[in-house]
């Protein structure tokens, strides 16, 4: 699938291929342990993008089944969280792998994906006026700033290549992904693109 020259260059950036293997690796448990906004002294972009591997690999597990009690609980405890609790959001999302069963968990996952990302850390309807945008820092906060809808894509895609689902939930979840190829957020597009991409090639290794 090709990209616009924009969305590509920007896809290319190392932060998002990180999180795209990240977040397949830690779909089960999403922690950042060391979070951006930690009171710490500055790390280097090299080292930040080192300690981001280590706490999502960190994080790797797999998804239980859950009742269908357990995943209502789920759903109504994501809607009731706050939207500025971004790791638990993204925990809730994530403990949905392997439980897609219905349309409409893949309409949840959609409309989690196609939300707009949290404008800043302590207020996701603005943006936090005293932050100076970093170039070197910029890709990385909007990755922690998506992490949420970065997570129902990737349950999007673990959906559509799970050949134990049934064919119209699998192509349902491909279609969904389809269309956040064409989000607005260029970050959200993106990944959405790659998550395309890798199941066309499983497609094209069986």
């Amino acid at each position: 699938m090709h990209l616009p020259p924009s969305r590509e260059a920007l896809y290319k950036n190392p932060w998002i291929r990180l999180a795209t293997l990240g977040i397949a690796l830690a779909i089960g448990g999403f922690f950042f342990k060391d979070r951006i906004t930690q009171s710490r002294a500055p790390l280097s972009s090299a080292e930040k993008l080192e300690a981001l591997r280590k706490n999502l690999h960190e994080s790797v597990g797999s998804s239980s089944r859950l009742s269908d009690g357990e995943k209502l609980k789920i759903l109504s405890q994501y809607r009731e969280t706050p939207a500025e609790a971004l790791e638990l959001r993204g925990k809730l999302v994530g403990r949905l792998t392997r439980n897609v069963t219905t349309i409409q968990d893949l309409e949840f996952l959609q409309a989690v994906a196609q939300s707009p990302p949290c404008l800043s850390l302590s207020d996701c309807s603005r943006p936090d006026a005293a932050r100076v945008p970093d170039p070197e820092e910029e890709i990385g906060q909007q990755l922690t700033l998506a992490f949420p809808q970065l997570a129902a894509i990737k349950v999007l895609q673990k959906t559509a290549q799970d050949f134990q689902q049934t064919a119209e939930i699998r192509q349902k979840a491909l279609a969904e992904l389809e269309s956040l190829t064409r989000a607005k957020n260029d970050l959200i597009a993106g990944i959405a693109s790659e998550s395309i991409e890798e199941i066309e090639d499983q497609a094209k290794a069986q």
